[in-house]
């Protein structure tokens, strides 16, 4: 393997442990596990999200995603509704209080993110995302491909 694509492989997978222990120790900050704040930042900014649908945004096994559910609905943050084109799935929604929550703990966030995107303009931003997403999804078809080699 050539020693430069060691390199890279080894810098992206450093950064990107590097980002999860930074949203981590900000998850932290507002006592909430990093589970439950990826969480509330994808109810936050989705509109009529499932607890199935987190599931496979954030590739998180149902038991896990159902329990930060649970842990912000006894909390009286969230409420579900049910979805009127599958009556057997819930649509999670904030009340009141929890929109007020949801605001105090991911707007610090979101703005910090904003200024970052603004200040590296907005067009390389997206060129980065738009590759991000190239990348993700080539590199889950690629993996998923060798697992299920290796499981034959």
């Amino acid at each position: 393997m050539d020693e430069d694509f060691k390199d890279y492989v080894y810098r992206f997978h450093k950064c990107m442990q590097k980002l999860d222990l930074t949203f981590d120790k900000y998850a932290k900050t507002f006592k909430l596990t990093h589970t439950n704040f990826k969480i509330l930042l994808n109810i936050f900014f989705a509109k009529n999200i499932s607890q199935k649908t987190l599931c496979e945004i954030l590739t998180l096994p149902k038991q896990t995603v159902n329990a930060s559910i649970t842990y912000f609905y006894r909390k009286g943050y969230i409420k579900l509704i049910e979805n009127p084109e599958n009556r057997r799935e819930k649509i999670i929604h904030f009340t009141d209080k929890g929109k007020k929550y949801s605001e105090s703990v991911i707007s610090k966030f979101a703005e910090a993110q904003f200024k970052i995107i603004m200040e590296n303009r907005y067009k390389d931003m997206k060129i980065f995302i738009d590759t991000m997403e190239d990348f993700v999804e080539l590199s889950s078809n690629s993996i998923e491909k060798i697992i299920a080699e290796l499981n034959k």
